[in-house]
């Protein structure tokens, strides 16, 4: 069966576009599924809740909070019991200032979401990320767009594939527009896509074709989307079709508990 799911876009009623325009571009480029996740700045998640409501068969969604206000852990918990949402959006370097350092980190174990990581790279990278994927084997870490690592800059990518030993950790192909120093097809992306597919597998990595380029001024050309998908799913030699298809579709509807694909 041959699927898309995109496991991150961005919508929303002021620094992002709402969803009746991502609509019709699903149903250009074959997009089944979609996992919407919180954009920065925002932790109002009512509009991704109404949009999960008024399409459940074709969104699921990803919550962002105030991570440092003394009510973040019963935020995750009043999330969790909404049923609307699979996961929170959470930074790396996160640390309760005030009791439990971990106490965030926890309250998403506990209630079963998906901790999808936001970086900057050096964060994912440090060894003490390491330790808190450790301390929760039960959670599911999403890592975007390979930790943010950033294409031709020469930082090590060493550290980044060792999370790839802890079983429960994941990480998505995206944002070679912004990491990449080459224009399309981002070429230099490559060797460090053929590195991770080799350390994670292709059963934890997801896709995403970066709709709705906020910083662009909402003004993505109608070739970028198109572009995002083609780059995975012919602009890679080293991917086997059946690889293909865990990268495409099938690893998001796992890891976020997508219904059914086809339906």
């Amino acid at each position: 069966m041959k699927c898309l799911v995109d496991s991150q876009i961005h919508v929303g009623l002021d620094k992002y576009r709402p969803i009746e325009d991502y609509l019709p571009v699903m149903a250009a480029h074959g997009i089944e599924k979609a996992v919407l996740v919180q954009h920065g700045g925002q932790t109002d998640n009512s509009y991704l809740a109404d949009c999960v409501r008024r399409w459940p068969d074709r969104f699921v969604a990803v919550a962002l909070i105030d991570h440092s206000s003394p009510l973040a852990v019963d935020e995750v918990r009043r999330i969790a019991k909404s049923g609307l949402f699979r996961g929170i959006r959470i930074p790396a370097g996160h640390r309760a200032e005030f009791g439990e350092p971990l106490a965030v980190w926890r309250a998403i174990d506990e209630a079963g979401l998906v901790a999808t990581v936001r970086g900057p790279y050096d964060d994912i990278a440090d060894p003490s990320f390491a330790k808190i994927v450790d301390e929760f084997p039960r959670t599911r870490f999403h890592l975007e767009h390979l930790g943010c690592y950033r294409f031709g800059a020469g930082r090590p990518f060493a550290p980044f594939l060792e999370l790839a030993e802890r079983p429960n950790v994941f990480t998505m192909w995206s944002c070679f527009y912004e990491h990449s120093s080459l224009p399309y097809p981002h070429r230099d992306a490559d060797p460090f896509l053929e590195q991770s597919l080799r350390a994670f597998g292709a059963d934890r990595i997801t896709w995403s074709g970066d709709w709705n380029r906020a910083h662009m001024g909402k003004g993505d050309t109608g070739r970028d989307y198109p572009r995002a998908i083609d780059k995975i799913t012919s602009g890679l030699s080293f991917v086997t079709s059946a690889q293909l298809e865990h990268v495409r579709c099938q690893t998001a509807a796992r890891l976020y508990g997508i219904p059914p694909l086809g339906n």
